[in-house]
């Protein structure tokens, strides 16, 4: 058998060029610009089948490994897995090599259509921070946009599992509904700001805003999430010091109460971003109170 090694021939003027002979495990790795574990790897994964010399019982990669080598590196450079790249490199035919690259291009456009996603929901969460740093403290009335809310009767990681499936562009945010049948505003307030009162009258809820209209498609899975229509409300972002100030949405309060506004239906908050002070962690949360 022919032996083959690529090292590097240089002469005077000329560029520096790889010849045909033995190569180690070193220089290949070198060669690729990967780590020797990398070329081990695929040795282990059976891939590769590096010959053993007898006098020195060094791996050696000739010139059949090298081929082998490069095919590795064009097909895990388009996300082909060790695993079909080892069935591409066995005894298989030319259309089901064809058919593990058309699963490849499958899941890669799964994958793009789920980074389209994150990204649309990136947008939406940026606005929301920049919400957050712009409107503080400041009370506006307002339509709401459309909420999808879920319960979380389970585990936090089967609710959002849930959220998934609805491929959502905005990010759904771990919230609070204050469940009383007393809507008096500032009663209200006060048993919010007591530590006690508002264990026992709010929920932990997750809420997806809904601007584009899914909640009303005909395959909507209404029996797992509860919808809460666009309505008139009366909104605040508030930073508050998590069980120890909420002070923060007092002003809302205070606005339903000078504009003798009256609450119609449970408030609710989600929680925008959180901070950590050292002494208290921080909370930003938007608040929506719907009035008539």
């Amino acid at each position: 058998m022919l032996y083959y090694n690529y090292n590097i021939l240089m002469t005077e003027g000329a560029a520096m060029k790889y010849k045909l002979d033995d190569y180690k495990v070193g220089e290949i790795a070198k060669f690729y610009g990967v780590s020797v574990d990398t070329v081990r790897f695929y040795d282990r994964k059976g891939v590769l089948k590096p010959e053993k010399k007898s006098d020195n019982n060094y791996r050696t990669y000739n010139k059949e490994e090298f081929i082998s080598m490069d095919y590795i590196m064009r097909l895990r450079s388009l996300g082909i897995s060790i695993e079909n790249i080892k069935k591409m490199a066995s005894n298989i035919s030319l259309e089901e090599s064809l058919e593990v690259v058309s699963e490849t291009e499958r899941e890669i456009e799964a994958q793009i259509r789920q980074l389209e996603n994150q990204r649309r929901m990136i947008k939406g969460y940026k606005a929301k921070l920049k919400d957050c740093a712009e409107r503080y403290g400041v009370v506006t009335m307002e339509q709401s946009p459309a909420f999808i809310i879920k319960d979380i009767k389970t585990t936090m990681k089967a609710t959002m599992d849930a959220f998934e499936k609805l491929q959502l562009s905005t990010l759904p945010l771990l919230g609070i509904l204050i469940d009383s049948e007393r809507y008096d505003d500032m009663e209200l307030y006060n048993c919010f700001i007591d530590r006690a009162q508002r264990q026992k009258i709010c929920n932990y809820i997750v809420a997806a805003s809904d601007y584009e209209g899914i909640s009303k498609k005909p395959d909507f899975p209404a029996e797992e999430f509860e919808i809460i229509p666009p309505r008139r409300c009366v909104h605040i972002i508030g930073m508050d010091y998590t069980n120890i100030d909420y002070s923060s949405i007092k002003p809302i309060y205070d606005f339903i109460d000078t504009n003798h506004l009256k609450i119609i239906a449970p408030p609710f908050l989600r929680i925008l971003a959180l901070e950590n002070r050292g002494d208290a962690g921080v909370e930003y949360t938007e608040m929506w109170i719907p009035v008539e």
